[in-house]
């Protein structure tokens, strides 16, 4: 990018910005554009704990290069010219437009998309982000960069725009660019939308829309990959209920396989993130998807994989499971999310969980495990099918206190702890599966208290723990009181103890528990002993965009044929913390 020369304001003074040259201008840009921690879009939020990020998307004010690119002509140039700030493309309902020729173009429905995706030029990779999930859930999108009011939202704006037929055609806008898609993510609260997405984005299924003519990779430059249905629905339905995905016998697999004379090969070559939640995808063939780890190239591998929120008899099966996870040798991070195995759901014994258990897939990586279960069956097999010794994050969840006992829960705890059924009188001699743990999370483990005794004792180097809605047994599992003089204190390195939707009786068991650990013997501030104990519910989910100012309609910015309207001050402030942190940014990067 060439450098131009100063540009003066309108009262014919030059700024400090009008001296920058271009390229330092465009960088600027670039880092104010980038949200911060606290105010990206969260997907799938059930507390802080678990808000996803999965779409750069999802940390980018689409309003920056729309302003920036109204200030003056030289901003103008400098932001048309960097085309990394139009490659992040976020779709929602609000970015169809109201055509009322049903034989328009793509280009016609979707004219910011298709606005975007030319400013992005020919080279720089592509961030897509299709949300179609209804207005009051998803983010803001393109189309509407500050949300509406409530008197805007009326009935007609709440209606679901992102139909299937709609998602095909933004689809065709999309997919001649298949090649330079860096990251895809794919969210939605109805079935049909997902089945139209995943149909169209599966080579071997009449309705897909993949090129043929490609030749090679399809997706060379993909490294995010993420599918989510976003409903309670998955989890709530009855019982044996039929997948609304059954439609026939295939079994989409988005992207497919390439078969060349070598074999299968995967299409995903850089492909390092995957989360399916809610879908139902081939799981046979997905290991054939993944890319395969190699001694040359150690970037190669999926790094992070999440499986989340499946019907019961669409999960996969033992088998799946050693398959897919021996794919991943190079797994840094897995959650699996009211999902699990497809041969325990009916049958959720301890015996029938050895039966299906195998050598266990070594993942020396890992170093984030998340466990949200409905069975602890699924958590108990998940467990054991893994040998990761140096996991330092342990996220156990359960997902439906209500209909689990305590047996299969113990079973899961003392299996965690090394303990096997026969061997709970006393405390593990050697160590847990994950001796490693750092950061520790329990949520509705409703279990006794020497199920937590025994947990806590394998787990000597935990430094934060987080109970939430467990039962006090867990409190008194790390109290001395009622144990032998000598007795080793358990998790001696906590530095953090968090306890969500406690009581009166925890609040007590805490102050003791603070009193236990004081080298006076005295009850100090939390500050003073670097003890964190904070009480009361887990705090609200985050649902599509942050908050921000009502739009009165006061500054037009033109795009293309679309208006986007903002007030005064909303764009003083923004580029005020645009110019901020870009200018920050830089100096850090120095």
């Amino acid at each position: 990018m060439a450098a131009s020369a100063p540009a003066r304001s309108h009262t014919g003074a030059t700024t400090l910005l009008d001296k920058l040259p271009a390229e330092l201008l465009a960088l600027i840009f670039t880092f104010g554009a980038t949200l911060p921690a606290n105010a990206t879009r969260h997907i799938l939020a059930d507390d802080a704990s678990v808000r996803q990020i999965v779409s750069p998307c999802q940390t980018f004010d689409f309003r920056l290069p729309l302003i920036v690119s109204a200030v003056c002509r030289r901003w103008r140039d400098v932001a048309l010219n960097h085309q990394s700030l139009w490659s992040k493309i976020y779709i929602t309902n609000r970015d169809v437009a109201d055509v009322e020729d049903i034989s328009a173009p793509p280009c016609a429905r979707f004219p910011i998309v298709s606005e975007y995706l030319r400013r992005a030029g020919k080279y720089a990779p592509l961030d897509i982000l299709i949300d179609s999930r209804e207005p009051s859930c998803s983010g803001t999108g393109l189309g509407h960069p500050i949300p509406f009011t409530a008197e805007r939202q009326s009935a007609s704006a709440c209606i679901h725009r992102l139909t299937s037929e709609r998602i095909s055609e933004v689809l065709r806008l999309l997919l001649p660019r298949l090649r330079r898609w860096r990251s895809f993510a794919f969210v939605t609260d109805q079935f049909e939308p997902m089945t139209s997405a995943v149909r169209n984005l599966a080579p071997d299924t009449p309705s897909s829309l993949i090129p043929h003519a490609t030749g090679g990779t399809l997706a060379p430059l993909l490294e995010q990959l993420a599918f989510i249905y976003d409903s309670n629905a998955s989890y709530t339905l009855p019982y044996r209920l039929t997948s609304p995905f059954d439609k026939g016998n295939s079994k989409p697999l988005p992207f497919g396989i390439r078969r060349d004379h070598a074999g299968s090969t995967t299409n995903t070559p850089r492909l390092r993130h995957l989360t399916l939640s809610g879908i139902h995808v081939d799981w046979a063939r997905l290991p054939d998807m993944l890319p395969s780890p190699s001694q040359k190239d150690p970037r190669a591998g999926l790094r992070s994989l999440e499986i989340s929120c499946h019907w019961v008899d669409h999960r996969p099966s033992a088998q799946d499971w050693y398959r897919i996870l021996g794919q991943c040798p190079r797994l840094t991070s897995l959650a699996v999310r009211r999902s699990g195995v497809y041969e325990l759901v009916e049958h959720t014994s301890e015996a029938r969980v050895r039966e299906l258990l195998k050598e266990p897939v070594p993942l020396p990586r890992l170093a984030d495990l998340r466990l949200e279960y409905t069975k602890a069956a699924d958590a108990l097999f998940l467990v054991q099918a893994l040998d990761a010794p140096h996991v330092r994050a342990l996220d156990l969840r359960n997902a439906h206190p209500p209909y689990s006992s305590d047996a299969p829960t113990a079973d899961l705890l003392d299996c965690l702890a090394g303990v096997s059924p026969g061997a709970r009188g006393a405390l593990p001699e050697g160590q847990g599966l994950f001796p490693l743990v750092k950061t520790m999370r329990l949520h509705d483990i409703q279990v006794g208290r020497a199920s937590f005794e025994r947990l806590f004792a394998s787990s000597p180097l935990v430094q934060s723990l987080a109970l939430s809605r467990t039962p006090d047994a867990a409190l008194h599992a790390l109290h001395m009181a009622g144990r032998p003089p000598r007795a080793t204190m358990h998790c001696p390195s906590l530095q953090e103890l968090r306890v969500y939707g406690g009581d009166e009786v925890a609040d007590v068991l805490v102050e003791e528990i603070l009193a236990e650990r004081s080298p006076e013997g005295l009850l100090p501030s939390p500050i003073e002993f670097g003890l964190d104990v904070r009480s009361g519910e887990v705090e609200s989910a985050i649902l599509g965009d942050v908050d921000a100012q009502v739009d009165l309609g006061e500054v037009d910015i033109a795009l293309g044929s679309y208006t986007l309207r903002l007030m005064p001050d909303d764009i003083f402030r923004i580029l005020s913390e645009a110019c901020a942190a870009g200018l920050s940014a830089i100096a850090n990067a120095a």
